[in-house]
């Protein structure tokens, strides 16, 4: 979602959209797959405002599913 990369196995993991501090749960509409490096470079602060329309559309489209 933020890189617009294609993620591996070996390559992904899952982000916490609002870092896990701030709401401690891992409820899967709440955790985001992203590069490893993404993910590392994001450390605990919360995504910019920019992708959150995006998030909110791929949320609802996986919850429709």
């Amino acid at each position: 979602m933020y890189s617009n990369a294609v993620l591996t196995p070996e390559r992904f993991a899952s982000d916490h959209v609002i870092p896990w501090a701030f709401v401690a749960h891992d409820q899967p509409w709440y955790l985001l797959p992203v590069l490893l490096e993404v993910n590392a470079a994001k450390s605990h602060a919360a995504p910019h405002p920019r992708y959150i329309p995006g998030l909110a559309v791929r949320q609802a489209k996986a919850l429709d599913s």
